[in-house]
């Protein structure tokens, strides 16, 4: 077997270089930690940020050198006049991203800045010239320069909320560039009516409350929200600090209720009930107790079992398996689908001297038995032993974070889309069961060190992928193996076809619905629920004579949607394994924030894009790498008149695509000529052999 190009195993941990931050003469003075600084010539800080399209993007960077006695000083002007020069129409903010930038080897090498301790950048906003600029703290200890312009020349924000043994006290900055209005701070109820309201403390630009708890219990049978009032107009309190920084987190009222503070997916900050049934004392103690054991061994029985596996697969690595093998897997064993699937079957085309093994879980085994497709079940120790000796693994999500891999075999990630929304290290805030943003972000980047090879759909997807996944190893640029299929059987005849096998009518134009996953809509660890977003009746009234609905969730939304009374209207093809034979039959695409529609755009057919719910979607949960309002290929619609309507209109036109899909394709659609599959096993073979 030829020696496999490693990826350097780079764990994600933002270098902590900053030990205190002060304001002083108009100037941001960094003091770094002498201990944290890598070895690297000609050391500088950078703040950087990119805007325009991404059809033509900007970069902006503002450099600052680093003192013998490792002080930085950023130029308060400077970041002023430099925002000023971004800050367009209807734009109010501007994030500055600090990089430690240096030279080794002849190559330019940069790492994120951070902080040493949180909570030490509360009190330095400045404010001038209409604009505030203030350091921040990311939710992974992270460094950006923050600018904002504020509306109406009125800023407000929290900085911190805590308990105390009697208050609920909010801080914050109020600044404006008028005289200072009158000033409080209310709580309201879901449905907005006010049920407490105090006045503030405000000394300079900063403003303080005390909120009672003995009048929020009284209050707290729903979630409350905390709003500043200001001249009697309300605004909802957008916090600025992180969930991590709420201490306490929860204030005990009685033994049956405690009032938990926390953060909305919004950032505003709200107050819930946590309510428990009344017990005797005695039994509060056992009951407590037993959960707490069954805790502690469940936790200790899955982190034994995963020790086990892990320590048998890196005895098994040793040695690969005589015969070349090669495993696959897709989605997490979930499935026969994508890039893997593709491969599998250009293998099969060639019927190489290759053992061919599925990775599934438990719900597809009979599948794969029905089939006669050789395979393991995921979690078990002859898979661990498996996947250890194969000279190959094709994964297209992630495997588990204990499995070790194996220095003597490719470890080929085909991945399973192109990025719209921001990925990895890139997000600024993960909001996930089970996790944390930091904790996120290094299990992820552990896991990206294990991988070869990496396919990229674009050049675009290449830049992004390097920095996002932290990823060291070899970039295959030819275009996903599973959109084969999208340039090759794009004719009249295989649609039908497929038309026919998933019994679409054949007179029916075909709308097929493809939403992403909410990551604040969560079940279980690993598992979320999506609701439709859309009048399904409404829709099947007024659409129904002309079109099929086909949706498509993505896999890892946990329940089954119910379209009972809708048969004639709506073919549920979630669990339908081949997504290109979707879009093939689909005569427009309806999605959201999902990067389905790159691939889609193959096909040089409309897109729209259903964004009910943007406002919150856009800034708090995940962010995109391209301007969703104006980089889209598609037309972005927010209720069910509006979609009804641009269906209609399609179909009057004959799905006739404008400008914006063409500057699109030019960008993002590499012609690979259905020739995918046949390079990415090439590479292969040229690996295992």
């Amino acid at each position: 077997m030829n020696n496999i190009k490693q990826a350097k195993r780079q764990p994600y941990t933002p270098v902590l270089l900053i030990e205190q931050i002060s304001y002083q003469a108009n100037d941001f003075e960094l003091q770094l930690a002498a201990n944290a600084l890598p070895d690297w010539a000609n050391q500088r800080v950078v703040l950087r940020n990119q805007t325009g399209s991404i059809y033509a993007p900007v970069i902006s960077e503002l450099t600052y050198p680093i003192s013998a006695n490792r002080t930085v000083q950023i130029s308060f002007a400077e970041v002023q006049t430099a925002t000023f020069k971004l800050l367009q129409a209807g734009t109010n903010k501007i994030t500055w991203d600090a990089y430690l930038v240096g030279e080794q080897h002849d190559q330019l090498v940069q790492q994120r800045l951070g902080f040493t301790q949180l909570g030490i950048i509360d009190d330095l906003a400045q404010f001038t010239d209409e604009l505030l600029i203030r350091p921040m703290l990311l939710e992974d200890q992270l460094f950006a320069i923050d600018v904002s312009r504020p509306t109406n020349g009125l800023f407000v924000t929290a900085t911190n909320a805590k308990w105390t043994k009697q208050n609920l006290v909010v801080n914050g900055i109020v600044k404006t560039t008028a005289q200072l209005p009158e000033v409080s701070v209310s709580v309201i109820n879901n449905m907005g009516a006010v049920q407490m309201t105090v006045a503030t403390k405000v000394t300079g630009a900063k403003f303080s409350a005390k909120l009672p708890i003995a009048q929020l219990q009284s209050l707290a049978t729903e979630t409350l929200r905390v709003a500043l009032t200001v001249d009697q107009q309300q605004i909802p309190l957008q916090a600025s600090f992180l969930q991590s920084q709420i201490e306490p987190r929860n204030t005990k009222i009685s033994p049956e209720l405690w009032l938990k503070l926390v953060l909305s997916v919004e950032r505003v900050v709200q107050v819930e009930p946590l309510v428990f049934p009344k017990q005797t004392w005695v039994m509060r103690k056992i009951r407590g107790g037993f959960t707490k054991l069954s805790k502690v061994y469940l936790r200790y029985f899955r982190r034994g079992r995963r020790f086990l596996w892990k320590k048998y697969a890196l005895v098994s690595g040793k040695h690969l398996a005589k015969q070349t093998t090669i495993v696959f897997e897709s989605f997490g064993g979930r499935q026969f689908s994508d890039s893997p699937l593709a491969t599998y079957y250009e293998y099969k085309r060639r019927n190489l001297p290759v053992k061919l093994i599925w990775s599934v879980n438990r719900d597809l085994e009979p599948l794969a038995k029905e089939k006669h497709i050789a395979y393991i079940r995921r979690g078990t120790f002859k898979w661990a032993r498996t996947m250890a000796k194969a000279h190959a693994l094709v994964i297209n999500a992630r495997l588990p974070m204990w499995f070790p891999g194996n220095q003597q075999q490719l470890y080929a990630q085909t991945w399973h889309g192109t990025p719209l929304k921001k990925l990895g290290v890139d997000m600024a805030r993960v909001q996930m069961p089970g996790t944390d943003t930091l904790k996120y972000k290094n299990n992820f980047t552990n896991e990206v060190a294990k991988w070869n090879a990496l396919i990229s759909p674009n050049r675009y997807s290449s830049d992004i992928f390097r920095r996002a996944f932290n990823f060291n190893g070899e970039m295959l640029e030819i275009g996903y193996p599973r959109n084969d299929k999208l340039f090759m059987d794009d004719n009249p005849t295989q649609i039908a076809a497929l038309k026919a096998k998933l019994q679409i009518p054949a007179n029916k134009k075909v709308a097929l619905y493809a939403p992403t996953w909410r990551d604040n809509q969560f079940a279980n660890i690993g598992e979320y629920t999506f609701e439709l977003p859309f009048d399904l009746a409404q829709l099947r009234a007024q659409l129904g004579d002309e079109y099929v609905l086909v949706t498509r969730m993505h896999y890892l939304i946990a329940n089954q949607l119910d379209f009972t009374g809708y048969e004639d209207f709506v073919i549920n093809a979630s669990d339908y394994s081949d997504i290109s034979d979707l879009y093939l039959v689909s005569d427009v695409l309806i999605t959201d924030y999902s990067s389905v529609f790159f691939d889609y755009a193959i096909l040089n057919r409309p897109v729209i894009f259903y964004a009910y719910d943007i406002d919150a979607y856009g800034e708090e949960l995940r962010g995109f790498y391209m301007d969703y309002q104006t980089d889209l290929p598609g037309t972005i619609i927010k209720d069910t008149t509006a979609l009804i309507s641009e269906l209609q209109q399609l179909s009057t036109n004959g799905f006739a695509v404008d400008e914006r899909m063409a500057k699109f394709r030019e960008l993002f659609v590499v012609d690979s000529k259905g020739k995918s599959a046949a390079e990415f096993v090439d590479y292969i073979q040229v690996h295992v052999k």
